[in-house]
């Protein structure tokens, strides 16, 4: 299954006549078709009195279209074709994804349509979407570990338009007007700003249906700006106060955006540094000094740049000796080469990974929808096996040097700890690393 999922043939990709781009994945081992279509737009694209409108304009979505006016109407012809549809909003992108029948793609598709073109946004029920936000604050305030994402993404940020908060803010929110939803709405979801992409058993005319069940055009032509995200020259340390008892910790990395063809490096790196039980972080952090219980390494990259973190909980006792630990082994990674065989292992695995979710066709969606709308190129799994093969041992030190510098370093904490000795303990490990 695998070896046909990975054929280049077995992947078209194109635009409709009224400008959305489209990747379609055609095959008929899957009984059911996963359809992912794209918006780009996303937090980056708001101004302050903006801030928040592209997620609550994404839930009004599900909320009534010109030919289903309402929220059960819509979802109960969902229900008929057998469809499981969501939606999410990020810093870049807005998307739909549903998961059908083949045999009900058609009429999924005129649904999905019917959603993204024709939603009404009626303003008694953007009112009573505002309270389902406003429960979405509430939610993020009481988990700590995504306060400290949010605090980090805003601090590496900075005054960069990806610092803006997907979810915006409270007072927006609530006086947004079906006016203001509209107004953003007419200027980005068009066709020229959208891409669909298609995973199952597709019908040979499948390109024609696309064309007929998305005619709309538009005039409209969206530029897409790269502002290029430069590390800001503010403080390299940001505290805030925890009532908890444990102290969440980020130590994170200016990096490259999502064009640099090394975001697939990282995905070695990651692994090597935390990605499973007898990784340099796993080993030293937990097994050797039991300083945490759990952390995440991970990465976000976006048109204009991203960030490379590392997060951690810790207690009051271990704060100094668990961020020093961090920071030796990222020094150790710049200065001492790994191993052949563990390099070896770490791409046999990431070439595994790729094969398992090649054999889920939302994830090859998701692959190729989130290159056509955002890399407008397609890759197919191939080529990014090749690149993780590619990866040496000279091209990861190289990738370490260049993103563990410790003058660009952000350390961020949500802390438990009082504020003057975390700036203590920080100051001091940071001019040793000097």
């Amino acid at each position: 299954m695998v070896k046909t999922l990975l054929k280049k043939n077995k992947v078209k990709n194109g635009v409709l006549k009224n400008g959305i781009r489209y990747v379609l994945n055609d095959n008929d081992t899957f009984s059911s078709c996963c359809i992912l279509f794209y918006i780009r737009v996303g937090s980056m694209h708001e101004t302050p009195k903006e801030y928040g409108i592209s997620h609550i304009l994404e839930h009004m979505l599900f909320k009534g279209t010109q030919r289903f006016q309402t929220f059960m109407e819509l979802n109960k012809n969902f229900d008929i074709l057998n469809c499981s549809v969501n939606a999410a909003t990020s810093k870049n992108i807005t998307y739909v994804d549903m998961k059908l029948p083949y045999q009900n793609l058609e009429k999924g598709l005129e649904l999905l349509e019917e959603m993204i073109f024709k939603s009404l946004f009626l303003e008694d029920e953007l009112e009573k979407e505002k309270k389902v936000v406003i429960e979405e604050f509430n939610r993020v305030n009481d988990n700590m570990n995504t306060k400290l994402e949010i605090l980090t993404t805003e601090f590496n940020f900075d005054k960069h338009r990806l610092s803006n908060l997907i979810l915006g803010t409270r007072e927006n929110v609530l006086n947004f007007t079906r006016k203001d939803i509209l107004k953003f709405y007419r200027k980005y979801y068009v066709p020229t700003n959208c891409a669909i992409s298609i995973v199952g058993n597709l019908n040979k005319n499948i390109i024609t249906k696309l064309n007929k069940i998305f005619s709309q055009k538009s005039n409209i032509e969206i530029e897409h700006q790269i502002m290029k995200y430069e590390n800001p020259k503010v403080d390299n340390f940001l505290y805030k106060k925890n009532i908890g008892r444990q102290n969440y910790i980020s130590i994170s990395f200016p990096i490259f955006s999502i064009l640099d063809i090394r975001k697939y490096y990282l995905d070695i790196l990651i692994d090597i540094l935390g990605g499973n039980m007898t990784s340099r972080l796993w080993v030293a952090l937990r097994e050797e000094n039991q300083l945490v219980y759990l952390f995440n390494v991970f990465y976000e990259v976006y048109e204009d740049g991203g960030f490379f973190s590392i997060n951690f909980t810790t207690s009051n006792n271990n704060v100094k000796k668990t961020i020093k630990t961090v920071l030796d082994i990222l020094e150790k990674m710049k200065k001492i080469k790994i191993s052949e065989d563990e390099l070896k292992l770490t791409k046999r695995k990431a070439i595994m990974d790729i094969e398992i979710n090649s054999e889920e066709s939302c994830e090859i969606a998701e692959f190729y929808g989130e290159q056509i709308i955002l890399e407008q190129e397609v890759k197919n799994y191939n080529d990014i096996k090749k690149i993780y093969e590619k990866c040496n041992l000279d091209i990861l030190q190289a990738l370490c040097k260049e993103i563990f510098i410790f003058d660009k370093m952000k350390i961020v904490m949500l802390g438990s700890l009082e504020r003057d000795e975390f700036n203590k303990i920080t100051n001091k490990l940071l001019n040793k690393k000097k």
